[in-house]
């Protein structure tokens, strides 16, 4: 797990040890037993990206291949396509420690890290599920466009 921020600076990392304690090096270290957490919060933060090689693929072979078989009206669609399936999501979830002693923790983890956590801690795991799926509909777009010229050459050859 990687520390984003807290007392213990904006780098480094912090693990559970096989010995049930929460270690942490990061400015300076640390380690904590599940006793000395006093409160434990977790949240995620989803951001809206481009994907900018798909958005390259996808000009060259939906604008290209639809421009080459239904001009430019192909051309529009195509463009259209790529630009609505190369976006794409990402999310991110922060868990924010406090300590006996008053010192924070902010780390970034996995949802397992998440779990592994709060079940150090004893305390319920509070996050939501959030899937990304835009990457699917450049795939889709992709293979559609290249079916349609394979049927196209097939049909003129």
């Amino acid at each position: 797990m990687k520390i984003i921020g807290g007392s213990y600076g904006l780098g480094g990392s912090a693990w559970l040890s096989s010995d049930k304690k929460l270690v942490v090096e990061g400015a300076r270290g640390a380690s904590f037993t599940a006793d000395q957490i006093t409160a434990m919060n977790a949240s995620s933060s989803t951001t809206s990206k481009v994907g900018i090689g798909s958005v390259l693929i996808g000009i060259l072979v939906l604008g290209g291949g639809g421009f080459y078989l239904f001009g430019i009206l192909g051309l529009i669609a195509g463009l259209f396509l790529t630009f609505v399936g190369s976006r794409y999501t990402e999310t991110a979830q922060q868990v924010q420690i406090t300590f006996e002693d008053l010192s924070s923790l902010t780390l970034s983890c996995t949802r397992q890290g998440v779990k592994r956590l709060f079940a150090f801690w004893g305390g319920d795991e509070a996050v939501s599920s959030s899937k990304s799926g835009a990457k699917d509909w450049v795939i889709v777009a992709f293979v559609f466009g290249l079916t349609g010229l394979a049927i196209y050459w097939l049909g003129f050859n």
